[in-house]
């Protein structure tokens, strides 16, 4: 049963009105006035601000799945994902509406029960705030609904021509979603410190009335004081930990009457308030979009507790950047490597990749769970790392204008190491700035794969588990079997020749035949098989490397593993 502050003033007043019925009427006047404060407060103003607030937490998560289902689109993934897409758009949308229209109603409700023209005035000025804030809704939604038809009809360009308009539009609505928020916060402060000095004035009324009902009625007013004062000091203080942006605290419930309804109000508020605090941190912590959008639908991610999990990782190098770099001014020089690192990017993201950093001009990517599936993991890597080959001979025929150069321009390669093993996996930094990242000996792995590449003249290679698990789309070939510095295992290595519908090189069998013949000892075998994949492939840097090693051949009991001691 709820005990309203009512009842227990008017129980105070009934033996008060034995002793002194004009101490009561006055008191019962004084009770009434402040009832009006708690009900306004609690019925209106905080109600408003937390139905503001759920309406834009709404709205901040439709802009998120909107990015996406663009994304998707843009990407060209299954039309089920974007079916879904727009179901939780829709869903979200109808949610917001209902929080904005209660929000709107509360408002207008507030300005009617306003007992003063200056708090009417401030409540009439947030309303139309907040009228303004859903006119710039209805023009987000209309923009958003056009850019969505143009690219379910396949107009990408119009699609792209409305989305700066759009961006301006949803962030115009979030600002003023913002200050609507910041006025209503200020005016429950405003409110709550009235209803303190009410408050007061109430207890000093009562008081002098209770000294005249002596015992007996300052008893009452005892009792009256501590069940009202305790409580609303705790939401005051609460108030003001929320204005120094302490936003770890909750309220606890005390009593059943206004005061508790209030109090469930304000927690209901902060509750918001962190999930908003949440979503900004999550953004300024993480750059890659497909590791913000994992972020928010797992928010367990952020734990930093970390798992074990088996990822793929990639390393990309650019070859011959170093002696390019350093006849470079600085205005060139970042011109250049942005170029570079633009390409890599595009590359990767467009299969799924994970950009985990930039070192200089290398480039960290990896692939996994949650976001990509791990049976298709390799697959997505290797379709990266083609696409990188393909995109690197474009921005070599971009870099004379580049560098404004009228000859050729320098001789520049890509180097790639790809691994899939178990790695580390979790949010991992300092308590200012966290990555989401990879750590282990797979990683290490790549990174020595990428510049194995120089030993053998290759451009991509693979660790056996990654090559086994590449599938029949690639094509492949076994290079060496290697022990790569900092790891005693030896590692089967592969090369990643191409799609499986590309025309093979030449002389893949012949080289076969090399490798077959220099792990068995067979020097003979060995120069035959590798002399002929030569000649059927000049320049193949493998068969070369193994020529030259064929020229001081290893001694007897050779195990058939090449050992690297450098990086």
């Amino acid at each position: 049963m709820r005990i309203t502050i009512g009842f227990k003033i008017f129980g105070v007043a009934v033996v008060m009105l034995v002793l002194m019925a004009g101490a009561a009427l006055l008191n019962t006047r004084q009770a009434v006035q402040l009832m009006a404060v708690f009900s306004l407060l609690a019925d209106d103003y905080l109600e408003a601000f937390a139905a503001v607030s759920e309406g834009e937490v709404h709205s901040v998560t439709k802009a998120f799945l909107a990015r996406r289902y663009f994304l998707s689109h843009l990407e060209d993934r299954a039309v089920e994902e974007r079916r879904v897409l727009l179901a939780e758009m829709a869903a979200t949308d109808t949610a917001a509406d209902a929080h904005f229209a209660t929000a709107l109603l509360l408002l207008r409700r507030a300005v009617e029960r306003a007992d003063n023209p200056p708090d009417a005035r401030d409540l009439a000025r947030t309303a139309l705030l907040f009228e303004l804030a859903m006119e710039d809704r209805r023009r987000t939604t209309a923009l958003l609904s056009a850019a969505v038809a143009a690219l379910e009809a396949g107009d990408r360009a119009a699609f792209l021509a409305q989305e700066p308009a759009l961006d301006a539009a949803r962030d115009r609505l979030l600002d003023r979603l913002d200050q609507v928020e910041t006025e209503l916060h200020r005016f429950v402060q405003r409110q709550a410190q009235d209803f303190r000095d009410a408050e007061v004035r109430v207890l000093a009324a009562s008081g002098v009335a209770l000294a005249f009902a002596l015992l007996l009625g300052l008893a009452g007013a005892f009792v009256l004081a501590r069940s009202l004062s305790r409580p609303v000091q705790r939401l005051v203080e609460g108030a003001r930990a929320v204005e120094a942006g302490r936003l770890d605290l909750t309220i606890p419930v005390t009593t059943s009457d206004e005061v508790g309804r209030l109090t469930e109000a304000f927690n209901r508020m902060i509750g918001e308030l962190r999930t908003k605090e949440r979503i900004r941190e999550t953004f300024g912590k993480y750059v890659d979009p497909k590791i913000v959008a994992g972020l928010i639908d797992r928010p367990d991610l952020t734990r930093g507790e970390g798992e074990r999990r088996e990822m793929t990782v990639a390393f990309t190098d650019l070859r011959g950047f170093t002696a390019l770099g350093e006849g470079l001014t600085p205005p060139a020089l970042v011109r250049v490597i942005n170029a570079y690192l633009t390409e890599m990017s595009r590359a990767i993201r467009r299969h799924d990749g994970i950009i985990d950093k930039f070192i200089g001009d290398a480039v960290m990517a990896y692939w996994g769970p949650p976001f990509v599936a791990a049976e298709v993991q390799v697959r997505h890597a290797c379709a990266a790392a083609l696409n990188q080959m393909d995109s690197f001979d474009r921005f070599r025929q971009q870099l004379p204008e580049l560098l404004g150069l009228r000859g050729n321009a320098p001789d520049l390669g890509l180097r790639i190491g790809i691994a899939t093993g178990d790695v580390v996996v979790g949010d991992i930094g300092s308590d200012v700035t966290r990555n989401y990242t990879v750590l282990g000996d797979t990683v290490n792995l790549a990174s020595r794969l990428e510049g194995v590449n120089k030993l053998y003249g290759t451009r991509i290679l693979l660790s056996d588990q990654a090559a086994q698990r590449a599938g029949p789309g690639f094509a492949l070939r076994e290079i060496d079997r290697v022990a790569v510095a900092g790891k005693a295992e030896p590692e089967r290595i592969h090369e990643l020749l191409g799609r499986a519908g590309d025309a093979p090189p030449a002389g893949l069998d012949a080289y076969a035949e090399g490798l077959a013949g220099w792990r068995a000892g067979d020097w003979a075998t060995a120069r035959r098989g590798f002399a002929a994949a030569l000649a059927a492939r000049p320049g193949d840097g493998p068969a070369e490397a193994f020529l030259r090693r064929l020229e001081s051949p290893p001694a007897a009991g050779w195990d058939g593993v090449w050992r690297l001691d450098s990086k």
